[in-house]
């Protein structure tokens, strides 16, 4: 796996725990959303949903989807862990 692989796994798993935490039902989530609820059910199982499906997303669990820069090794040229 890349290291973005592994990164969107995460993102996929913190926003599971999050569904399965929050008291809004699957149908309702869905339906705030705008999407199917096999469309829920394949992002549920690890397919990537869109950015703006996944904003949408994030903002009816009650939540911010946001960027932080990271640090960077110069001597590397790449992204510090």
């Amino acid at each position: 796996m890349t290291k973005a692989t592994d990164r969107a796994a995460v993102l996929l798993s913190f926003l599971k725990d999050l569904a399965e935490a929050h008291p809004l039902p699957q149908y309702e989530l869905c339906a705030r959303v705008h999407m199917p609820q096999s469309h829920w059910s394949e992002v549920l199982n690890g397919s990537m949903p869109r950015l703006d499906t996944l904003l949408r997303i994030t903002e009816a669990l009650g939540y911010d989807l946001i960027l932080q820069k990271r640090a960077i090794d110069l001597s590397k040229n790449q992204a510090c862990e």
